[in-house]
């Protein structure tokens, strides 16, 4: 009976590693799509610069969140190719962070070109 509770037991606590595994690549995967769905938003030029720094604001958050679920996938341990999954999170960090950084330089040009900014509006929205 024992052995039997310890390898009930057992099946069941892996299997919760495996949801809380599946939860954190469905959350991740979530994140990744509201991202890329935000930065089509860029490519409109429809956005006062107000609007601009504040997306670009929530995406930086956003990103850190991605990285911080990313990590925690890495070192969990029912991931099955460590490895592979490594190097595509890593892959995804670096090039985002290249576009968000980009977007930053661009935020700056808009900024230039006319005296309209918000710099001094709060972080929480």
């Amino acid at each position: 009976m024992f052995l039997y509770f310890t390898q009930h037991f057992g099946a069941m606590t892996s299997h919760r590693r495996e949801m809380n595994l599946q939860k954190m690549l469905t959350l991740r995967n979530g994140y990744r799509r509201l991202i890329a769905d935000e930065l089509s938003k860029f490519e409109t030029n429809e956005m006062s610069n107000c609007e601009f720094e504040r997306l670009l604001r929530l995406l930086t958050e956003t990103a850190e969140e991605v990285k911080m679920i990313s990590d925690k996938i890495i070192h969990h341990n029912d991931v099955e190719d460590m490895a592979t999954e490594l190097v595509e999170s890593k892959k995804y960090s670096f090039e985002l962070k290249l576009k968000l950084v980009r977007l930053e330089k661009q935020l700056e040009e808009r900024a230039s070109q006319s005296e309209q900014g918000c710099r001094n509006y709060p972080s929480n929205t």
